[in-house]
């Protein structure tokens, strides 16, 4: 299965954020943002599901490959 590299770099970048060490603030804050697309042909791709399991986030993308 070819994995689509910007959805690569999104997980890597959710993985990060959950390996930081939890002590440093009370409550969370920030944002994560990009869009996945097909590596092969740069193609947004709709109803990707993004997923934080350690948060408990799910999300998809939509018509333009962003998160909702």
């Amino acid at each position: 299965m070819n994995v689509p590299r910007s959805f690569l770099l999104c997980l890597g970048v959710v993985l990060a954020l959950l390996a930081a060490p939890a002590g440093r603030a009370a409550t969370p804050t920030g944002t994560l943002s990009g869009v996945v697309s097909n590596s092969a042909t740069g193609n947004l791709l709709e109803g990707a599901r993004v997923e934080a399991p350690a948060l408990g986030l799910v999300a998809l993308t939509d018509l333009t490959g962003a998160t909702c």
